[in-house]
């Protein structure tokens, strides 16, 4: 019996570090390697590859190809940290104005990161000259102690759950559907991952 109750003590104590492992802080780039990721309907991470801005206006300019293979939109927003400026839902409310939330968005080699403010997700995309196509989202589960963010965190994730179209305009850049509108600005890496 004392063999037995060992057994179960230290399958508790593992589940509960293995539980713990997955907690990170808002400064996190990337979920911690062999962190826990979850399939998610929410959203997010953090991709923390520095850009230019001017990537982005020579796409606006329509100086790259626009065969559907490799849009001049779709090379300009690959390698851009994106930084979230404004997020409405599907009936046009502001969700999070008064948070503090950090959010970026990252596209590089076909996989997408975003950081909601609290949790990290990836994912991988497609993109075409106008439209944004994301696979199954894999996401850290930290509790958000901001409900702007849990909110914002939610709505990222049902945006990218469906095929979005998006549009860019200078260094700034609009993604949406029937589930809301997310407007990034090109930011930088360090910028993405300043805590909140």
């Amino acid at each position: 019996m004392t063999v037995t109750r060992r057994a179960a003590m230290f399958t508790a104590l593992a589940a509960a570090v293995l539980a713990l492992a997955g907690c990170g802080s808002s400064d996190d780039a990337t979920p911690a390697a062999g962190a826990a990721t979850t399939p998610a309907t929410t959203a997010g991470t953090a991709g923390a590859t520095s850009s230019s801005a001017s990537s982005a206006q020579s796409s606006a300019d329509g100086t790259g190809s626009a065969d559907g293979t490799g849009s001049a939109d779709g090379d300009a927003l690959t390698g851009t940290t994106w930084m979230l400026t404004k997020a409405t839902d599907g009936s046009g409310k502001v969700v999070a104005a008064d948070s503090s939330a950090k959010s970026t968005l990252t596209i590089t080699d076909a996989q997408m990161a975003v950081f909601t403010g609290c949790n990290n997700g990836s994912t991988s995309v497609t993109v075409s000259d106008t439209q944004l196509v994301a696979g199954p989202m894999a996401m850290t589960m930290m509790a958000c102690a901001d409900p702007g963010v849990t909110e914002l965190e939610h709505l990222i994730g049902t945006l990218f759950a469906s095929p979005a179209t998006y549009s860019l305009t200078g260094d700034s850049l609009t993604i949406s559907n029937d589930a809301g509108t997310l407007t990034y600005q090109a930011g930088t890496a360090a910028a993405s991952t300043s805590s909140s």
